[in-house]
């Protein structure tokens, strides 16, 4: 199995299960890089596959998580207005 970084910059990518579950859980212990698989077959990581291997570029994880961001900060100011109307 692959495991390495590849590019520099907005071109860099995260190769391999093991190392996506490194950068964005700590650690590439057997249940996380289960978990990046099960993230990556379920749709719920910006994932992509290079032959048999699940890619995820830095830049575009940053990007997401910066979405998910806002969009939780979003739903936050609906609850308080609906708070404060009622």
């Amino acid at each position: 199995m692959t495991n390495f970084t590849q590019g520099s910059g907005d071109s860099e990518v995260w190769i391999g299960a093991p190392e996506i579950a490194s950068e964005i859980l700590g650690d590439a212990s057997p249940k996380n890089v289960r978990r990046v698989r099960w993230l990556h077959e379920s749709n719920r990581l910006p994932t992509f596959k290079i032959g048999r291997n699940v890619c995820l570029r830095p830049a575009t994880w940053r990007q997401y998580i910066a979405e998910r961001e806002a969009e939780a900060e979003a739903r936050r100011e609906e609850a308080r207005s609906d708070t404060e109307a009622a």
